[in-house]
């Protein structure tokens, strides 16, 4: 299974070109300009406080078990 294939989930997410190629695989993305990350303000602590998570107790992890991790 393709991890990246598309799902049913709405994604809403920043204007960032990053996103595009998911787009591309099926992905239902709706994209709005951040404005200086106020309106995107929750899901941004929450990737910090993931990234910190990640970093400082695996180091890496791999995309196997990434969808483990984040259930």
């Amino acid at each position: 299974m393709d991890f990246f294939q598309g799902t049913d989930a709405e994604v809403k997410t920043d204007k960032w070109a990053g996103y595009l190629p998911l787009a591309a695989k099926g992905w239902n993305i709706e994209q709005e300009k951040s404005k200086g990350g106020k309106n995107f303000e929750l899901i941004h602590r929450f990737i910090m406080g993931l990234k910190g998570w990640v970093r400082g107790i695996y180091h890496k992890i791999s995309q196997k078990y990434a969808q483990g991790y984040l259930d």
